[in-house]
């Protein structure tokens, strides 16, 4: 987060609200992607939000359904966290059910 911060004072400091932007996390993260040698790929979201996403859903997932645990590291109710993220889901039964689903 603080060389975030220090990319922001240099590109973006002056953003109206004095916050770091959207468009400065974004670029921020398409550089790491280049450097790291990351292909980004049309309809595969690897945004913040994703990555974000997928940390919550494994933390809570790893600690037998956690959410308190998933919301302090977070910043997350809970609540919130029980009603949007993928937790305890059984994969098998949600490929079958996906399966089964007409399509068309």
């Amino acid at each position: 987060m603080n060389r975030l911060k220090k990319v922001h004072d240099v590109y973006y400091s002056n953003s109206e609200n004095g916050v770091i932007t959207n468009n400065t996390v974004y670029d921020f993260y398409r550089r790491m992607f280049k450097k790291l040698g990351i292909k980004q790929e049309k309809g595969i979201i690897k945004g913040t939000h994703s990555f974000r996403r997928n940390a919550i859903t494994d933390v809570v997932n790893s600690t037998n359904g956690n959410l308190i645990l998933a919301a302090e590291l977070f910043g997350n109710s809970p609540e919130v966290i029980r009603k949007n993220y993928f937790t305890g889901i059984d994969t098998k039964q949600a490929i079958d059910a996906l399966e089964q689903r007409k399509w068309f």
